[in-house]
């Protein structure tokens, strides 16, 4: 079994914030805070791991 991300793996911050009900300038900050890289672009978006995003979420909701 791969470890790499599949397409259904990757979201944009956008994505992410829609689906926790967030404005996305939280998950941007989120990002920025981690250092998270993005694992490359679909056409002019940043699109990033959705399991490590999912991590920061977690963490912010806990503290």
């Amino acid at each position: 079994m791969s470890s790499d991300p599949q397409p259904h793996d990757v979201v944009t911050p956008t994505q992410a914030a829609r689906e926790w009900g967030v404005p996305p300038g939280t998950v941007r900050s989120w990002i920025s805070r981690a250092g998270v890289e993005p694992l490359g672009r679909i056409g002019r978006y940043n699109v990033y791991d959705y399991r490590r995003l999912a991590e920061l979420e977690r963490d912010h909701r806990a503290a």
